[in-house]
């Protein structure tokens, strides 16, 4: 995840230098330090610059998750913001909320960047019977907003759609009563995965 985040800040700072006086400042600030061979504070600065920007880019992906359908009410966003950043637990920065359907069923929606699920997901889709990569669980290839897509659910009642937006986005709706698929469906009907692929990709 560090190389990731490497990337992550030079691709900002590079393409939007005013991006913000607390990720520009950050940045200058560790130059000098490093000039000055205080690589302690250098590091220390570039990690202030580096949570700086996670927080512009999970800003930014929140806006783009979906609106609560009509009747439906949008829970509180996690993960997005100044110091609000979520890790997978394989270190992909999550951005997610939950969503109350008509009836009680939640319905999760979650952005992740640099997931390490992206490259499984992307053999399945390139190869169908693959599908034991995730224990015999029901799978089938899909597109989402003209991008592959993967569905899945297990005989516990997960029911997932997961869309690989790009090179290193994600994009997940799932619910765990069976009953929800047309829930489920609902929410991945309303993404915006282009306004999501322009935030990283």
């Amino acid at each position: 995840m560090k190389a990731a985040a490497i990337a992550l800040l030079a691709l900002c700072v590079a393409a939007a230098p005013a991006l913000a006086d607390e990720v520009t400042d950050a940045v200058r600030a560790a130059e000098t330090a490093h000039a000055a061979g205080d690589l302690a504070a250098a590091e220390a600065q570039l990690q202030a610059a580096l949570a700086a920007v996670r927080g512009l880019i999970t800003s930014r992906l929140a806006e783009f998750l979906p609106p609560a359908p009509q009747g439906w009410t949008a829970l509180e966003v996690k993960g997005a913001g100044p110091g609000a950043a979520v890790y997978d637990h394989a270190g992909g920065l999550v951005v997610s909320r939950d969503y109350r359907a008509p009836g009680g069923s939640t319905i999760g929606v979650a952005v992740t960047v640099d997931s390490p699920l992206l490259g499984s997901l992307r053999m399945f889709v390139r190869n169908p019977a693959l599908s034991s990569m995730r224990g015999g669980a029901g799978m089938k290839a899909a597109a989402v907003c003209g991008h592959d897509a993967v569905e899945s659910s297990d005989d516990r009642g997960l029911r997932e759609v997961s869309v690989i937006v790009g090179a290193r986005t994600l994009v997940s709706v799932s619910a765990r009563d069976g009953k929800d698929a047309d829930a489920v469906r609902a929410l991945v009907d309303l993404l915006d995965c282009e306004g999501i692929a322009s935030v990283v990709e």
